[in-house]
């Protein structure tokens, strides 16, 4: 059994490498670069987004699915970092994402096809929110990963033209559940 000096010290390791991980996300262009970006506002003209896909855990990620859940894009911090975005929990008890962005349904097979009119250029992840998967930072948070289990960036740029399309591929939903 660890003594309390030694858990503190597992768990302040653990976050080092999750900020570890988390700094090699994956556009969705494919390309790699940190998850360091400015703020997802932008006085560029919103375009519509189409985003396509497989959830290759579908099966096991529907049993976390309560009548309340959804998928919604949430805009990276201001400062970038993942990690630093405030996660709130709802009057049940269930932990989400801030973001004021369009709620998309969760899909009812594997494929998915999400359509979100009027996004600002920036940087996005998708996330299942209010499901019951309860996580302690944002960092193991039920987001949407690639097969190699980096964070699925949505990178949308200035420039977009309207309907701005990405083929995401297959996706996993973290499913990660704290040890407590």
């Amino acid at each position: 059994m660890k003594t309390k000096h030694e858990f503190i010290l597992s768990l302040v390791a653990t976050s080092m490498l999750v900020l570890a991980i988390q700094s090699n996300a994956v556009s969705a262009a494919g390309s790699n670069h940190p998850t360091k970006i400015g703020s997802a506002a932008s006085t560029q003209p919103a375009v519509s987004l189409k985003i396509s896909g497989t959830i290759k855990n579908f099966d096991a990620f529907v049993t976390h699915v309560l009548p309340e859940t959804y998928i919604q894009l949430v805009p990276l911090a201001a400062n970038g970092l993942v990690t630093t975005i405030i996660r709130f929990q709802d009057g049940k008890g269930h932990p989400y994402f801030d973001s004021d962005l369009l709620k998309l349904s969760v899909p009812k097979k594997a494929a998915f096809r999400f359509d979100v009119p009027n996004i600002q250029p920036g940087r996005y992840f998708l996330a299942a929110q209010r499901s019951n998967l309860f996580f302690a930072q944002a960092s193991e948070g039920p987001v949407f990963l690639t097969d190699k289990e980096v964070m699925f960036i949505i990178d949308v740029p200035a420039d977009a033209k309207s309907p701005f399309t990405i083929k995401a591929g297959d996706l996993i939903v973290r499913l990660h559940q704290p040890r407590w």
